[in-house]
């Protein structure tokens, strides 16, 4: 073997430690890139699910606050129709009947049925008011409205009014 040849070997087997390395190198960054990808899909996954999380509970969190809302309304209607009902109380009891016609008292009475509209709780004696015609027909009705009233605001406070809705399909988990 000559010079040339030696030194054209040696050239030879130098690029191919070379291309060796290169090969090594160009796995190794195709295996991190692999680790990177795997990890950033994991990253993604996680992301994803933190974001589903974060809706749920906002969701929740709106339905709660719709559900206070509610509650609130309820309350404020209750209370304003217990005014209502102490005030016409006290007109029947202090009414005369000797004189005929619209007694203030009636005028009350309409304003009550007028208030029950669209109220999610059940109150029977205070629907039962609108079916009197005489003062002291009133008495006994609008004390037992009084009343049941009263039992609505303490279950409403508890959060278990009568009127409460059951949840709706889209509610549910």
């Amino acid at each position: 073997m000559t010079l040339a040849g030696i030194i054209i070997e040696a050239i030879g087997a130098l690029g191919a430690a070379v291309a060796a390395v290169a090969a090594w190198r160009a796995l190794k960054v195709a295996r991190d890139s692999a680790a990177d990808l795997e990890r950033a899909a994991n990253a993604s996954a996680e992301a994803v699910s933190v974001a589903e999380r974060a809706r749920g509970e906002a969701e929740a969190g709106r339905r709660q606050e719709r559900r206070d809302t509610e509650r609130a309304r309820e309350r404020e209607r209750l209370v304003r129709l217990g005014e209502l009902v102490e005030e016409l109380y006290r007109m029947v009891t202090h009414a005369s009947d000797r004189v005929p016609g619209m007694e203030p008292w009636m005028a009350l009475r309409n304003v009550i049925g007028q208030a029950l509209i669209g109220l999610r709780s059940p109150l029977p004696e205070c629907k039962s008011i609108a079916g009197a015609s005489r003062a002291d027909m009133e008495i006994g009705p609008t004390s037992r409205a009084r009343f049941e009233i009263t039992q609505a605001l303490e279950a409403l406070d508890r959060g278990t009014w009568p009127g409460r809705r059951s949840k709706s399909r889209r509610e549910r988990p």
